[in-house]
């Protein structure tokens, strides 16, 4: 059977068109392809700057913490150097004003009061009193008399009070020691604002750092 002309003319273009059309859905196939591949490339590039904007604000946010850790922590340093420069100024004062006191016409009575704290607090029948040369040159016979009075007016006993044969002592105050030397009460300056520490701090707190 013989194709004619105009047959194979149609059939020519129908292949065309297929062929047209079949390149056109290629060629869509790929825009469609491209499109998806930039899309997920553009999705891929945000979720990059998304994580690196991340950790980007994590390392400002550790850098912002470090510093703020380091500021509160030179802060408490500064805050203790002065609280200790203050407590240690303020110690140094109250030695100095005891210190003048030694001059005063009531220190024999000041050295007086820590004889007998002293006494009380050792507990003994005799004891011997060593001092600074500020404090043994107050103690006469007549003063350690009437220390051993007020001693038993307060505590209803009787103690016997001697000053000691040895070297004076270098801090000002005195030590009571019991006539055996087993027992002895320290009520020099230095030892006095040890003991009471803890009330100084808290004054010193309350008018400088409340």
């Amino acid at each position: 059977m013989k194709t004619s002309s105009g047959d194979r003319a149609e059939l020519i273009s129908g292949i065309e068109e297929n062929a047209k059309l079949e390149a056109a859905r290629i060629i869509e196939d790929a825009k469609k392809t491209a499109s998806d591949k930039q899309l997920s490339k553009e999705m891929q590039i945000n979720s990059i700057k998304r994580d690196a904007d991340k950790k980007i604000t994590q390392q400002v946010a550790v850098v912002e913490k470090n510093n703020l850790s380091a500021i509160s922590v030179e802060q408490k340093r500064i805050e203790l150097k002065v609280r200790e420069k203050i407590v240690t100024n303020v110690t140094n004062k109250i030695k100095e004003k005891i210190a003048k006191k030694a001059d005063d016409p009531s220190y024999p009575e000041i050295v007086k009061g820590w004889i007998v704290e002293a006494a009380i607090g050792l507990g003994v029948d005799a004891a011997v009193i060593n001092g600074s040369p500020k404090e043994l040159k107050v103690m006469t016979d007549s003063f350690l008399k009437e220390t051993e009075k007020k001693y038993n007016a307060i505590t209803g006993r009787n103690i016997s009070l001697k000053k000691t044969e040895k070297n004076p002592l270098f801090a000002q105050g005195i030590v009571l020691s019991s006539s055996d030397n087993r027992m002895a009460f320290n009520n020099q300056v230095p030892t006095r604002l040890t003991r009471y520490q803890t009330e100084i701090m808290k004054t010193i707190y309350k008018e400088f750092f409340a």
